[in-house]
């Protein structure tokens, strides 16, 4: 996962300044928080979840789907 240096914010600055950090998310489109310098949660922009979900469910109908080919063949 590539990580541009604008998406990193700190736990500590997310609990200070949560709307700023809100705004920069929507801007963005995510933001990911660390703690302890490692990546810990992600502030993903509603939208771009929902896309990201959709498409996590299609790939796993159509994994589901290629498998009960596979049954079907053999």
């Amino acid at each position: 996962m590539l990580i541009e240096r604008n998406e990193i914010i700190s736990s500590t600055e997310i609990v200070k300044n949560f709307a700023h950090c809100r705004e920069k998310a929507k801007k963005n489109s995510k933001m990911i928080i660390f703690k302890n310098n490692k990546p810990d949660l992600a502030l993903v922009d509603i939208d771009k979840f929902e896309k990201m979900i959709n498409r996590i469910e299609l790939l796993e109908n159509l994994l589901a789907a290629n498998k009960s080919e596979d049954i079907i063949k053999h």
